[in-house]
C-alpha cells in the first residue's frame, strides 16, 4: 500500500496540473516577498523624510474616528499626496494617521491642506512592525490641526460608503446591548473603538479561557458570513451563476460597509480570486 501511495504521488507531480500548481505557488511566494521588501523600503524612506519635521501636507481624508484617549479625541486616516518642505515639494504615496484634540475641518473624501504638521518617529520596533502591517507610513500629533479644504467632490463614493457605514452602526446599536454591540462591531465589522470599556471586559474573558484569537477579525468570520448567505441563496430558485454573482455582490457590499484589517483583506482577496 505504501508503494502504491508513493507511485500515485510521483504520477501526480509529473502531471501538468501539479506543475502549474507548483509554479503558481512559487510565483505568489516570490511576489509576496518582493511586495513586503518594497513596502518596507518605501515606509523607511517615508519615515526618514518626514520624521520630526513640520511640513505643509496635501492629503485626502480616508476616515474620521472618535478616540477613547483623554487628550487626543480624534483619529484621522489620511492618504498623503505630497508635503511642502520650504521651496521643495516631497511626493508621497503613503497613508498617515493624525491624532488631534479637536475635529479637523473636512469630511471623508475631501482633499485638504494640513499646515505645520509635525511628524513623530516611533522608536519601538514592535510598534513599527504594527504600523507597517496596518499600511501606515507616519504619525502626526496635533492639538488643534490647522486644515483647509481645497477640493470636495459633489459625488464621492468614499464619503457615501462612510456615511452608510456610520448609519448601519447606529441602527445596530439601538437593537443590541452594550456588550453584544461591542462584540458584534469588533468581530463582524472590525471596529474596536465603539465601546472600549465593554470590549475590554470581553477581551479579559477571552484571555482567561485562552480563546482571544476568536474575537480578532479574520478569515473565519468572513467564512461564517458567506456560509450564512449561501444557505439563504440556496433556498432561492435561481441558477448557480446567479447565486454566485449575488454572493460576490453581498461580499463586496460587506467589505465596503466594514472596517478592513490585514487578515480580512487576505481572506477577502482569496474569495474574490476564487470566484
Amino acid at each position: 500500500p505504501k508503494k502504491n501511495v508513493l507511485e500515485d504521488v510521483k504520477v501526480y507531480f509529473k502531471s501538468k496540473k501539479a506543475s502549474l500548481f507548483c509554479a503558481m505557488a512559487i510565483f505568489f511566494f516570490l511576489l509576496g516577498g518582493a511586495s513586503y521588501f518594497f513596502q518596507k523600503r518605501r515606509f523607511k524612506i517615508c519615515r526618514n523624510l518626514l520624521s520630526e519635521k513640520k511640513l505643509t501636507l496635501y492629503a485626502k481624508i480616508k476616515s474620521i474616528e472618535k478616540n477613547t484617549h483623554k487628550k487626543f479625541k480624534y483619529i484621522v486616516r489620511l492618504e498623503a499626496i505630497s508635503a511642502k518642505d520650504g521651496p521643495g515639494l516631497i511626493s508621497l504615496n503613503n497613508q498617515l494617521l493624525l491624532y488631534s484634540i479637536q475635529k479637523p475641518e473636512g469630511k471623508v473624501g475631501d482633499l485638504v491642506i494640513l499646515y505645520h504638521a509635525k511628524f513623530s518617529k516611533p522608536k519601538n520596533k514592535d510598534f513599527k512592525r504594527y504600523l507597517l502591517k496596518e499600511n501606515i507610513g507616519a504619525l502626526i500629533f496635533a492639538g488643534k490641526p490647522s486644515t483647509m479644504v481645497i477640493k470636495r467632490d459633489k459625488i464621492s463614493f468614499s464619503r457615501f460608503f462612510w456615511q452608510q457605514k456610520k448609519a448601519v452602526l447606529k441602527k445596530i446599536k439601538r437593537k443590541l446591548g452594550p456588550t453584544a454591540f461591542a462584540l458584534f462591531a469588533s468581530i463582524f465589522l472590525g471596529n474596536r473603538l465603539i465601546d472600549p470599556d465593554s470590549f475590554r471586559k470581553i477581551k479579559t474573558s477571552f484571555l482567561f479561557w485562552g480563546t482571544s484569537h476568536h474575537h480578532a477579525r479574520s478569515g473565519l468570520h468572513l467564512v461564517l458570513f458567506l456560509v450564512f448567505w449561501h444557505a439563504i441563496f440556496s433556498l432561492v430558485p435561481i441558477s448557480y451563476k446567479q447565486r454566485e454573482a449575488l454572493l460576490l455582490f453581498v461580499c463586496l457590499l460587506y467589505f465596503q460597509l466594514s472596517w478592513s484589517s490585514t487578515s480580512f483583506m487576505r481572506a477577502f482577496s482569496v474569495f474574490v480570486i476564487y470566484k
